[in-house]
């Protein structure tokens, strides 16, 4: 019973950080709406909502997970539909009364993750999963944006680009641009490194070019089709001088579609090249 009412306080806590009402969750457990009132702070993510028909049959049951020091325990609540598959999950995993996790899902299977990693009750850390791609994304101020990346494909930094040119969102486009961190961690010679950071300089200006070459493309209806890329070079550590061979793509082009699908319209948008480090694409 004691762990009962610890989940119950804790997701009070959740409640109180959403800024919704937690009247309903004084005589006992959330209802199905409460938990389905919470939604990604991520736009274009595809989680599984279930209708209003469907909701009639779905759970919510406490959850527990691993012993932590102190005495304390992970818990939390689950969404489960009407087949017993997961919905939603929502967790304490730090035994401190706050929700660090909470957890989407598509037929069962985890699709979109947020992280509260500093315990202050705002999520900073995003990661796409399953058929929402790959992506890991950092948001420091915590203002509802992604400042950079510690994972992202190529097919998912070229939909970032056509997303921050469609959006004209200069930032977006920045977070995806190399770091004097990554040039360190790179450990390039100092030429390349300064090639690099010149190139760099020049970002927001053919930011500016190109958004005002393709002003009439609209956010609403700009479709990202595919990346068209060839083979990645590599160049050995040994002719660079640095621990690591260096992986990059020359070029890419990013083909979509902008208005109505019916009418086919496509679009190209050129990319030029850059090292990286960690996951990024060049």
């Amino acid at each position: 019973m004691g762990k009962f009412r610890l989940s119950l306080r804790n997701f009070a806590a959740l409640i109180l950080c959403a800024g919704l009402a937690q009247s309903s969750m004084a005589a006992g457990e959330p209802s199905v709406a409460d938990i389905l009132a919470f939604k990604p702070k991520q736009a274009g993510v595809l989680i599984d909502l279930p209708s209003t028909a469907a909701q009639s049959t779905c759970k919510v049951e406490l959850v527990t997970g691993k012993a932590l020091p102190g005495g304390k325990q992970e818990t939390g609540w689950a969404l489960k539909d009407g087949n017993g598959r997961m919905l939603r999950k929502f967790m304490d995993t730090a035994g401190d009364g706050k929700v660090h996790i909470w957890s989407y899902y598509i037929a069962g299977i985890e699709a979109y993750r947020e992280v509260d990693t500093n315990g202050d009750g705002v999520a900073d850390n995003f990661r796409w999963l399953g058929v929402n791609g790959s992506k890991w994304g950092i948001d420091k101020d915590q203002n509802g944006s992604i400042d950079s990346w510690i994972v992202i494909s190529p097919e998912e930094v070229s939909q970032e680009v056509l997303a921050a040119v469609a959006n004209k969102d200069s930032k977006r486009l920045q977070a995806l641009l190399i770091t004097d961190d990554d040039l360190k961690e790179l450990g390039l010679p100092a030429g390349e490194s300064n090639r690099i950071q010149g190139k760099r300089a020049k970002a927001g200006e053919q930011f500016n070019k190109t958004t005002a070459e393709l002003v009439k493309l609209s956010p609403e209806k700009t479709l990202w089709v595919h990346l068209e890329v060839k083979n990645p070079q590599t160049t050995l550590a040994e002719e660079l001088g640095t621990k690591n061979d260096l992986v990059r793509y020359s070029r890419g082009t990013i083909l979509y579609q902008d208005g109505d699908p019916k009418e086919g319209k496509t679009g190209f948008l050129r990319l030029a090249s850059r090292p990286s480090a960690r996951s990024r694409w060049t």
